[in-house]
């Protein structure tokens, strides 16, 4: 009898479907646990920045949080951004009342100089310490008194009337309407 002896080739064209697919659904994987990581790093970075704000707000935290609220959305910025600043100017001893305006004024010189809101709290708060009436880098300039409450308000009406609206018109833009919907994200 005859040996019979068959070669069969075949070509494999599966597994390169099903590596694909393996490979996409660990970059779907992946994608997961990137955004739960930045979840939860930013709800840890909300809470800290609200305790930090209960703790020189006390019994207004709760008026501090529903500004700082209304003030992001209409800005299209962070509450967490607006928090901060009310926690900095209230440390320093700005009046509860004024917090507000002095806040908006600082969005506004932010939104007009591409510079950062918490730093030009920083600049604010520094100037009216050092008491010569000269604000570095915010372009204004006030007569000193020596009361820190009144050089501040002085400093946030210089502010207001020089860059006035410019963080409305900023959240207006294109650029701060995607801002807004990444807050919003």
């Amino acid at each position: 009898m005859a040996d019979l002896q068959l070669r069969i080739l075949g070509e494999d064209n599966a597994s390169s479907a099903f590596n694909s697919v393996s490979g996409a659904a660990r970059a779907a994987q992946q994608i997961i646990v990137d955004f739960t990581k930045q979840s939860v790093k930013a709800y840890m970075e909300s809470e800290r920045v609200q305790r930090q704000l209960q703790l020189v707000a006390k019994d207004l935290t709760g008026a501090m949080q529903a500004q700082a609220t209304a003030m992001a959305q209409s800005m299209n910025i962070s509450d967490e951004l607006v928090q901060q600043m009310q926690t900095l100017l209230l440390r320093y001893g700005e009046a509860p009342g004024a917090v507000n305006a002095t806040t908006q004024a600082l969005i506004d010189y932010a939104a007009a100089t591409g510079t950062d809101a918490r730093t030009a709290t920083e600049l604010l708060t520094r100037g009216v310490e050092s008491g010569t009436g000269r604000f570095k880098g915010l372009g204004i300039a006030i007569q000193a008194t020596g009361d820190r409450t009144r050089d501040l308000a002085a400093a946030t009406a210089e502010l207001a009337k020089k860059y006035g609206g410019a963080g409305a018109a900023d959240a207006e833009s294109l650029t701060g309407q995607v801002r807004g919907l990444e807050e919003a994200f």
